[in-house]
């Protein structure tokens, strides 16, 4: 794991797993980008800009949507 600077996003955390890299930024745990053997799995966004739309933002488990949740 490797902590990079504070950006828009917050900090970026980078994780490696394998022949998977991901970057996850700590303003809403959002994925900016998700590889697989250096091929994108997801929309990629630079961790130091705000994405359009819910690009990396994980929605489970589903906000709103669990009783009492």
């Amino acid at each position: 794991m490797r902590m990079a600077a504070m950006h828009s996003g917050g900090k970026t955390i980078q994780l490696n797993a394998g022949h998977y890299q991901a970057k996850i930024v700590t303003v809403g745990a959002g994925l900016a980008e998700l590889t697989h053997h250096g091929r994108h799995v997801v929309i990629p966004h630079k961790p130091e800009e705000i994405p359009m739309a819910h690009l990396g933002k994980v929605l489970i488990p589903w906000p709103n949507r669990v009783t009492n949740g």
